[in-house]
């Protein structure tokens, strides 16, 4: 059941004063922005996203939370993936298929013994990513090994988030398999990974 406040928001929102209420809520989605550092030009694309959300959405609010609790998390939903997208927007799916940056791990420097082994295991699961897997699995696992969201990825290789997930955990599970054929169990893995 709305609380009289929630139910007033919804109704001015979707009533004869929605004008005036949707300025009411453009400056609350405003202040929920503060913390975003990016420029005021941003913030107020991204209140302009987020009304369009919230407006849209009025329809399905169902009082399980406040109104304005309820509006700001899609505000601060629509900012945090509008800047996941221009974060990766300059990075194509080559350029990370093609980074050979090194894993660091300061846990073994000193100790050549755990360096060799790790470093062993490194050119290994390298050289079964580049010649066990499919082009299309190395690109998915190394994308999103280098963090790059499932929608980015599905969406650059112009198919579904499922997909991408199967080919992520099919890719997972040939290179589990090449590396138990030469001898190596998870353990193995994860102890050579390893950071104290």
């Amino acid at each position: 059941m709305l609380s009289a406040s929630d139910a007033e928001w919804v109704e001015r929102l979707t009533g004869q004063e929605r004008e005036a209420a949707t300025k009411e809520l453009q400056h609350l989605l405003n202040r929920a922005m503060f913390k975003f550092d990016v420029s005021a030009e941003d913030k107020e694309d991204f209140v302009q996203s987020a009304t369009i959300a919230v407006l849209t959405k009025i329809s399905s609010y169902q009082g399980r939370s406040k109104f304005s609790t309820w509006a700001i998390s899609i505000a601060i939903n629509t900012a945090l993936s509008e800047l996941r997208k221009r974060h990766w927007s300059n990075v194509s799916l080559e350029d990370l298929t093609q980074m050979q940056e090194p894993i660091e791990n300061s846990s073994s420097r000193g100790n050549p013994e755990l360096e060799a082994q790790r470093q062993s295991t490194i050119e290994l699961v390298d050289s079964l990513i580049h010649g066990e897997l499919t082009l299309k699995q190395r690109t998915a696992l190394i994308a999103e090994l280098n963090g790059m969201p499932l929608q980015e990825i599905a969406s650059r290789m112009g198919v579904s988030r499922g997909a991408i997930y199967k080919l992520t955990f099919d890719a997972r599970q040939k290179l589990l398999q090449c590396l138990t054929a030469k001898g190596y169990s998870l353990d193995d893995l994860t102890t050579a990974m390893e950071q104290e």
